[in-house]
């Protein structure tokens, strides 16, 4: 089994009024949590738009496809965006780095929900779990009028039962429909459900799977922000399926070794692998033990993604 990671964010949008302060931040200490909970770190690709790795839609596009065309069988999947994001006529829409708000856009041309569980779900895609991790906001209110030419609703397409020769499917959403994402400000400004999910990550527990995790995402969020009267959602996505990588809510994404230490010793004698010996209970019990508790949580006055600096507006998430 080997786990990868493609992590992609976007602060230098071209247009002054969608650039964003957290999305660098929010990739740079996914990548650290992300081998903090066992992922190589060679096996993490980290990609912040700008000069040298510009992500229009065809290059966030073709970067995506590369990671689920290369995957393997026995190979986990983790693909992360942090940027500007719209949910409208029942698309969840990624902006890219070069988005124009001045010329509506054909939402189709986008890269949505829906094409990235096509493009899992694809022959050529022959991972066993694949998970989508979406910071963004998911109202319809974009940061200037008539971004988005208007579409008809896209039909979701319907998730397949049970199924070996597929991947399992699942998103994260950072909030739920008409929700916006929230961020901390300042020199130290971040996601705060990209911190919530850091923490959770490398946090001294037991808690490894997408459903678990998902949950002690939550429980931070509404720490951080219930003192300021905001609330966003961490909400699983309506497109899974059930596939190579059994119950997508069951889905591993923290690599804890107290879990896979109990799940060897109770793997039958005729399995593939043996039961652990004392040598290798050992060396995983001093894993556990070696563990960072979490990451420092970073000070900083959470705020709206929408804010004003010298009257042109500007965000701090995304829209």
């Amino acid at each position: 089994m080997t786990r990868k990671a493609l992590l992609l964010g976007i602060d230098a949008y071209e247009e002054d009024q969608l650039r964003l302060s957290a999305a660098t931040a929010d990739v740079r200490e996914l990548e650290k949590a992300l081998v903090l909970a066992g992922f190589a770190p060679a096996e993490v690709q980290a990609v912040v738009g700008g000069p040298g790795a510009y992500l229009s839609t065809a290059n966030l596009r073709k970067r995506i496809k590369a990671v689920l065309d290369d995957a393997r069988r026995g190979d986990e999947l983790v693909i992360y965006f942090s940027g500007h994001g719209i949910e409208q006529s029942g698309r969840r829409l990624l902006l890219p780095q070069d988005f124009d708000a001045s010329q509506p856009a054909d939402p189709t041309q986008l890269i949505q929900d829906t094409e990235l569980y096509q493009l899992a779900r694809s022959e050529a895609c022959r991972a066993d779990a694949v998970i989508f991790i979406i910071d963004a906001c998911r109202n319809d209110a974009p940061p200037a009028p008539s971004l988005l030419a208007k579409a008809a609703p896209s039909p979701s397409p319907a998730g397949p039962g049970p199924d070996a020769e597929t991947p399992s499917i699942a998103f994260l959403f950072s909030c739920a429909a008409g929700e916006v994402s929230h961020a901390t400000d300042g020199e130290e400004a971040m996601s705060c459900f990209t911190r919530a999910l850091c923490e959770a990550l490398t946090a001294d527990d037991e808690l490894s799977t997408l459903g678990e995790l998902r949950d002690a995402v939550q429980t931070r969020l509404d720490a951080a922000l219930r003192p300021l009267a905001k609330h966003q959602s961490a909400t699983q996505g309506e497109l899974q399926c059930t596939g190579r990588g059994g119950d997508p809510l069951a889905l591993m994404l923290k690599d804890n070794p107290a879990t896979r230490l109990r799940q060897r010793i109770a793997q039958p004698l005729g399995a593939a692998h043996q039961p652990a010996g004392p040598l290798v209970v050992g060396k995983l019990l001093r894993r556990v033990q070696q563990r960072p508790r979490r990451l420092p949580r970073a000070a900083g006055a959470v705020a709206s993604r929408r804010h004003r600096r010298g009257g042109v507006p500007t965000l701090l998430g995304f829209l």
